[in-house]
């Protein structure tokens, strides 16, 4: 009848449809699954942390008066901790130094030379807009093989993934994620789904490495 001939459609695409929703499931959970494993070895205390050529922190948000977020100023006071320890003698800020409203590096530098950092220890990446853009740049443009890199705890094993990937020699200090108590659900799925990024950029379609050449030092 005409109900059983509307039901077969139904029934045809059914199967195939359930079937590519678990294959996403499972390549979602492995790829989050292999991220953590290649980078869990990586991580270590402040006083585990090999001598590096220099630390790497990664920028993170800043409002519009240039006052750092809990986030990234909890990355600061560990990568300036890593210094004063003798860890590396040149600290690495990398974040978003176009945006003139809202400048990460300016901000970061600034509180750097407050604590007494000599400029000449500093390098500043202006232009590492993302993770994999940081990085990238770190081998490329700053010409560094072996970093100790500082972000939070439920980050670092993406950072510590694409490092490896791109032919680093990374180690990760965590500063806490407690800074971020009450947004850290959602800072964990924001990081699960940037991982599929990371993988992807990573393993599957590189981004054109020109544009991340192209603004220099």
């Amino acid at each position: 009848g005409i109900g059983k001939t509307m039901k077969k459609p139904y029934k045809k695409w059914l199967f195939p449809l359930l079937a590519l929703v678990c294959l996403g499931i499972l390549a979602f959970a492995l790829i989050q699954i292999r991220i953590w494993s290649l980078g869990r070895d990586h991580r270590v205390s402040r006083d585990e942390a090999l001598p590096a050529q220099a630390i790497l922190i990664l920028g993170a948000k800043v409002d519009s008066s240039g006052n750092m977020s809990p986030a990234l100023l909890g990355r600061m006071e560990e990568g300036l901790t890593l210094y004063q320890l003798g860890k590396s003698q040149t600290i690495l800020i990398s974040g978003d130094g176009e945006n003139q409203q809202r400048n990460e590096i300016a901000a970061m530098k600034s509180w750097l030379l407050e604590q007494g950092v000599p400029e000449e220890d500093i390098l500043a990446d202006d232009h590492g807009l993302n993770t994999y853009a940081s990085l990238y740049r770190a081998k490329h443009v700053y010409q560094l093989e072996k970093l100790l890199v500082v972000t939070q705890d439920y980050h670092l094993g993406r950072a510590l993934y694409l490092g490896q990937q791109l032919g680093l020699s990374c180690e990760g200090v965590g500063a806490p994620n407690s800074v971020l108590k009450a947004q850290l659900p959602q800072n964990l799925l924001r990081e699960s789904l940037a991982r599929v990024k990371a993988f992807l950029n990573a393993e599957v379609l590189p981004p054109d490495p020109a544009p991340l050449l192209a603004p220099g030092v």
